[in-house]
């Protein structure tokens, strides 16, 4: 995690909700596989609110760095901050749809049914949040990416931060 430049108080909150993420993809899955298992809803219901709180931080943190890469979002001239702005834009979509889901799942604390579309949102909150995971890992490691600017022909050294 790169702490400079960016405060002490978004490295606390960007450090707490790195993983929010996987986290958040652990949910799911536990909460696909229990639906299989056991039809009882109390502990699904119990997993769907500790994923509904993960997406909310995850989302929160988003919002954080949006305001870091704002003037880049239309495109800019530094590479690396389009690439994260758009890596930006891309997490509050998902987070939000993930948000949207557990509205429709979750009434008052009661689960609303049983159908095909209640495991479906599940998986749709798991493959919306697989890429992010994947770019989590990447970070973690210290993968630097290559992207060949074919318009200049030449190599940019892109670290994705996000």
């Amino acid at each position: 995690m790169k702490l400079k430049d960016t405060g002490l108080h978004f490295g606390i909150v960007s450090v707490f909700a790195h993983w929010a993420g996987a986290i958040c993809i652990l949910c799911f899955a536990v909460g696909v596989v229990w639906e299989i298992v056991n039809p009882s809803h109390q502990i699904q219901a119990f997993i769907q609110s500790i994923a509904c709180l993960i997406a909310c931080l995850h989302v929160f943190r988003l919002v954080w760095r949006l305001r870091k890469y704002h003037p880049d979002l239309s495109g800019g001239e530094n590479p690396a901050q389009v690439l994260s702005a758009n890596g930006v834009a891309f997490g509050v979509l998902s987070a939000g749809a993930v948000l949207l889901a557990m509205l429709w799942i979750r009434e008052g604390g009661a689960i609303v049914g049983d159908s095909w579309w209640f495991t479906s949102l599940y998986w749709l909150g798991f493959v919306f949040f697989l890429p992010r995971l994947l770019l989590h890992l990447f970070e973690v490691s210290g993968h630097v990416f290559k992207f060949r600017d074919e318009s200049r022909n030449r190599m940019f050294d892109i670290a994705i931060e996000l």
